[in-house]
Order: C-alpha cells, then sequence, then structure tokens
C-alpha cells in the first residue's frame, strides 16, 4: 500500500511535464508548419 502510494506521488509531477513537453511540443510543430 505504502509502496503504491508513494509511486502516485511520484508519477503526478512527471505527468504535468509530459503535458508541458506535448503543449511545447505541438507549438514547435505549429511554427513549423505556419514558416513553411
Amino acid at each position: 500500500m505504502l509502496k503504491l502510494t508513494s509511486v502516485k506521488i511520484n508519477h503526478e509531477p512527471s505527468k504535468k511535464s509530459i503535458m508541458k513537453f506535448v503543449v511545447s511540443l505541438m507549438n514547435w510543430m505549429k511554427i513549423y508548419y505556419v514558416s513553411k
């Protein structure tokens, strides 16, 4: 139980950073296609 909870807490920030990465990647793709 304790291990599972700590793993969940550890995964929470990485989810947020993955979302930030995806958003920045989409922004980059937009800029790329617009400049093309």
